[in-house]
């Protein structure tokens, strides 16, 4: 050991790049002591007299004068619920309390002494202290303190990594003034002031604007929370190296080629796994339908494309066509078409145009992991290509993006047929650098943000090659000029794309903008970037691949931190960053399937996780063969035993892990989160809409038709049939919103057709009172009723009383259903320990529920209504039918003790695991 250590000045001059790479790494493991903490965030409220006013991180974020109670105490409610990528440990770190008029401390707590802190809280509930940290360890961690005497006073809580929280001042058994917050990916807030056991105002906060320096912390803390880990695998992988390479050495070289197989056999079957995982989760759980407004769009205008016209025609009462607002469409010299560019929907259209639009995201999954392996062939090897395509294959994050109908799979494939442009164009620089400047064009006609980012690193590799004259300055120059005039005509098609539908230029463009503000201006700023960053990479940790937090995305930073010598991992790293820093710049962090924003880079962190593993083996062996005088040309087999073993063990680990995300239960999943799944099983009825609607609909079988459909809060309702429509809206059913004042010169323009009402998403369908083309309601024949016949009206009519007592049925289910997801997002229910009615009054407990579920369902009757009891983490809700039922509640409470036929849904939420 001291020959070695005496050998070590030599090593290091011998061997700059070792100097280097210990100066890196020292780097690394400041940072890791700087942010093992994660974030902290100081919220501070304060409340004199009349007047709230709160301050998050110092920046003020509420302030209004309130109607509260004159005087009480503070209650606090922290939400336990949290990804488990997110920095830990999460809690409350400090809480103080001082009198505003003199500064006196009231109440002070670091939660360092237990004992003090049971005694001076006069309310614990599910609390645990550990390490002078107050956490939640059930629904929802509940502190009281303070007396009714406390009347103006200022509350400051230092947090650590909290997704959110409740603070209430003043206290009192009817009422108080209660703030919420959640700091995580929402970046929202509101003031909710009860009195005399009344609601009496409500205020919202403008998005939350969080410490920078503390929001970088808790990026860089998920970043290297491997490090530890990673430390002591490298130290336990350098002494089984140093004390088996002799052994190694006189062991046969492994090899990556599989006998008597063909080698691009492995590459199709890896291929057709991919395409069968993206297939099996659109047709078993998306039921190869849209569940985004974007998707929605994309499909409309590809049915456009497919029928040979770049525009459709703009038909009368264009906002009964409308699915959502602000609209995704735009209207312009008589032209309607998406407001998105033609990419996505150009490679849409051939599938669509043969009635099977389903079957194409997989293709493009497929395509995308096919392109992995030759990229990673070229560019490194067969067997980086080969295993960065399968953990491509089995990421939970390509599979739910490779079966939707979102533009991020296209983009990805035409970005990964880039690079491999720019790659191959370093040999034929006219021809590929052309179809290099094609693709990125393309890409931008898809996503035009993407487009532009990734024209930095491609820019910066085109002049580094001439300005270090890797090719010759002439080929080097035709290179570039050829990737530029690709660029060119594509941007040039870009303009007249946009003038063939809209006839002018550039009005897409502004539409696709609308109320989402680029750049750091009006409420977006550095700040709000970098949270909405801090939750794009919570979710990629997670489900990128869906293995061991304690690996987390190490393997794809390893290059970077052991100063690969490639320059190709240095590009595809400025590539991903670039690709994932851009939407800082972005006023929302997209998260939907996971994030979203960030697809495009998988297949490049793919590449860079075989490539970490490859530099580590690399570095190792010859760290070791150095220390034991390995002759260089001895150094590879060991190299490679090291190399075959971990890449072994990864891919292990990614196929355990998509087994888990594709097939497990959804109950098995130890986190979950709104539009997330964290599980295969959760994309059933994704986002809210029911596939069952318009399949529904289609069952009836109607013809020469026009339907209503009913014109709710929830762009779910019409937006489930909306691409049932043609193009031209002559079809044999032609579906609309029913918007009562517009009605009128709809149901002209479709005068000879029956006219039928539906409402979403238990399906009705209804007669809408006659022929279009009778007289309308105020001038209507004696023979056509005055009223279209609607169950909503008091009727003794059995079979309307059948469909009413159906309809209370399914609304039972459906509120069953949004008190899960208020749960999801919430992380509390409703408590009520009685019963009360559902959001009757608006002081009801649930009333909150119109966050994920608005209007709330509601007694088909006047003068009824649904009950509510929640308590815990469990909650019943009761109907009351008009027909006798063999299924009424066994147990009925008293307060309902005069009602008729009552029924009820019990449930418990399904809390994280």
């Amino acid at each position: 050991m001291r020959k070695h250590l005496r050998r070590l000045p030599a090593t290091f001059r011998s061997h700059p790049w070792l100097v280097a790479l210990v100066c890196v790494n020292v780097v690394i493991l400041a940072a890791w002591l700087w942010s093992r903490d994660g974030q902290t965030t100081v919220l501070r409220v304060e409340i004199t007299g009349d007047h709230f006013r709160a301050t998050i991180d110092g920046n003020v974020v509420l302030d209004r004068d309130i109607d509260a109670p004159a005087s009480g105490g503070i209650e606090l409610f922290l939400d336990p619920v949290a990804l488990p990528s997110l920095p830990g440990p999460r809690g409350f770190d400090r809480v103080t309390v001082r009198d505003s008029a003199n500064g006196r401390v009231l109440l002070v707590d670091d939660f360092s002494d237990p004992e003090a802190t049971m005694v001076a809280w006069s309310k614990t509930e599910r609390v645990s202290i550990d390490d002078g940290l107050l956490q939640a360890t059930n629904v929802t961690t509940v502190l009281a303190a303070g007396d009714q005497t406390w009347r103006d006073y200022e509350v400051e809580l230092v947090l650590r990594n909290v997704s959110g929280l409740r603070v209430e001042v003043r206290n009192q058994s009817d009422g108080g003034a209660t703030f919420a917050t959640r700091p995580f990916r929402h970046l929202d807030g509101g003031l909710t002031v009860q009195r005399d056991g009344e609601v009496r105002q409500r205020f919202s906060t403008p998005p939350l604007q969080l410490s920078e320096v503390e929001t970088t912390r808790g990026i860089a803390a998920m970043l290297l929370r491997p490090y530890p880990y990673a430390i002591a695998t490298i130290g336990v992988l350098v002494i089984l190296l140093a004390a088996s390479i002799a052994v190694v050495q006189r062991l046969p070289a492994p090899s990556f080629s599989l006998p008597h197989v063909p080698a691009l056999l492995p590459v199709l079957i890896v291929v057709a796994v991919a395409f069968s995982g993206a297939l099996y989760v659109m047709l078993a759980y998306y039921d190869g339908v849209p569940h985004v407004p974007d998707e929605l769009s994309y499909l409309r205008q590809a049915q456009v494309l497919a029928s040979g016209r770049f525009s459709a025609p703009v038909p009368v009462s264009p906002d009964s066509f409308q699915f959502f607002y602000p609209p995704f469409d735009v209207i312009q010299d008589g032209k309607w078409a998406s407001i998105y560019p033609f990419g996505h929907p150009m490679v849409l259209a051939p599938a669509v145009g043969l009635g099977v639009p389903w079957l194409l995201p997989p293709l493009l999954g497929a395509a995308c992991v096919g392109l992995v392996y030759v990229l990673g062939r070229e560019v490194y090897s067969m067997r980086v290509g080969l295993v960065a395509a399968t953990l491509l294959a089995m990421s939970p994050f390509f599979l739910m993006t490779a079966s939707n109908f979102m533009s991020h799979n296209t983009a990805a494939l035409l970005l990964l047929a880039a690079v491999l442009s720019l790659y191959r164009s370093e040999k034929q620089p006219v021809l590929y650098g052309v179809l290099c400047g094609v693709l990125v064009g393309l890409l931008f006609n898809t996503r035009p943000l993407t487009g532009v980012i990734v024209a930095i690193p491609f820019g910066a590799m085109l002049l580094i090659d001439l300005l270090t004259a890797r090719i010759p300055r002439r080929d080097a120059l035709a290179r570039i000029g050829a990737v530029a005039a690709g660029g060119l005509v594509m941007l040039l098609l870009y303009f007249g794309y946009e003038y063939m539908t809209s006839g002018t230029v550039l009005s897409l463009a502004d539409n696709q903008v609308g109320d989402e503000v680029f750049g750091f201006s009006g409420e977006h700023s550095l700040a709000r970037g970098l949270s909405n960053e801090f939750a794009q990479l919570s979710f990629l940790v997670l489900i990128a691949h869906n293995w061991p937090l304690e690996l987390g995305l190490l393997l794809a930073l390893l290059p970077f931190a052991l100063l690969s010598r490639r320059r190709w991992d240095w590009f595809l790293g400025a590539l991903c960053l670039c690709l994932m820093g851009a939407y800082t710049l972005y006023a929302i962090n997209g998260i939907m399937h996971g994030p979203r924003f960030w697809f495009e880079a998988l297949p490049f962190l793919m590449l860079l996780t075989v490539r970490g593993i490859e530099v580590l083996a690399a570095g190792l062996t010859a760290l070791v063969s150095t220390a034991r005088e390995v002759a260089p040309q001895d150094r590879l087999r060991p190299e490679a035993y090291l190399r075959s073993v971990a890449l072994a063990g990864v891919v292990l680990l990614a196929l355990y892990g998509s087994y888990g995300w594709l097939l497990g239960d959804e109950g098995s999943a130890d986190w979950r989160a709104d539009a997330v799944p964290s599980r295969a099983e959760a994309l059933t009825n994704f986002n809210g809409l029911r596939p069952d609607f318009a399949r529904t609909l289609e069952e009836a079988h109607l013809e020469d038709a026009i339907v209503l459909i009913e014109d709710c809060a929830n762009w779910q309702c019409y937006g489930s049939v909306y691409l049932e429509n043609n193009v031209t809206l002559d079809g044999n059913v032609v579906f609309a919103r029913d918007r009562a004042q517009l009605n009128h010169d709809l149901l002209m323009a479709y005068s000879d057709r029956e006219v039928y009402a539906a409402k979403y998403p238990n399906p009705q369908l209804l007669p809408y009172g006659g022929r279009a083309n009778a007289p309308l309601a105020r001038d209507l024949a004696p023979e056509f009723p005055a009223t279209p016949v609607d169950p909503r009206i008091a009727s003794d009519d059995p079979a309307i009383v059948a469909v009413r007592d159906r309809r209370r049925e399914a609304d039972l289910a459906l509120i069953a259903g949004a008190i899960q997801r208020f749960y999801d997002v919430s992380g509390f229910l409703p408590e009520v320990r009685s019963i009360q009615s559902l959001c009757i009054f608006p002081g009801d407990a649930a009333c909150v529920l119109k966050t994920v579920l608005d209007p709330l369902p509601a007694d088909p009757l006047a003068g009824k209504t649904y009950w509510y009891h929640g308590e815990g983490d469990s909650f019943i809700l009761y109907a009351s039918l008009e027909a006798d039922t063999a299924d009424a509640c066994a147990e009925i409470p008293t307060h309902l003790a005069r009602e008729r036929n009552v029924i009820c849904v019990s449930g418990r939420v399904n809390p994280p695991r």
